[in-house]
């Protein structure tokens, strides 16, 4: 299971590049990102 990285308040994944939550298109990733989980 990936590891679960808190960062900034966001939620992010294993060895997923870190990227800003302040944009919809990146928040829009997380979510694709959560949902294979």
């Amino acid at each position: 299971m990936p590891e679960i990285l808190l960062l900034n308040g966001t939620v992010y994944w294993g060895r997923v590049t870190i990227i800003s939550s302040q944009t919809q298109d990146n928040f829009s990733l997380l979510l694709e990102l959560q949902a294979l989980l």
